[in-house]
């Protein structure tokens, strides 16, 4: 006698093995977002630092200056 197995049971097994597939989907493009928006706040802060040291050569600003920048920065965001 062949061993069949309910149909409530393969269902069971198939949905399972498609929720696990759904959420390593959803892993993955969460780690992929992730990636992204860290790779874009580094740039921006690079784009930061590079740009105060430009105006720090170009105006002879100092820490006054970047205190002031901080303030007002953290007030915006």
């Amino acid at each position: 006698m062949a061993n069949k197995r309910n149909p409530i049971e393969v269902l069971n097994d198939e949905y399972r093995d498609w929720l696990r597939q759904l959420k390593a989907n959803i892993r993955s493009a969460q780690i992929k977002a992730s990636i992204a928006v860290n790779e874009e706040m580094l740039i921006l802060y690079w784009n930061i630092g590079n740009s105060i040291l430009q105006k720090q050569k170009e105006k002879g600003w100092g820490k006054k200056v970047i205190e002031q920048l901080s303030k007002d920065l953290r007030g915006f965001l």
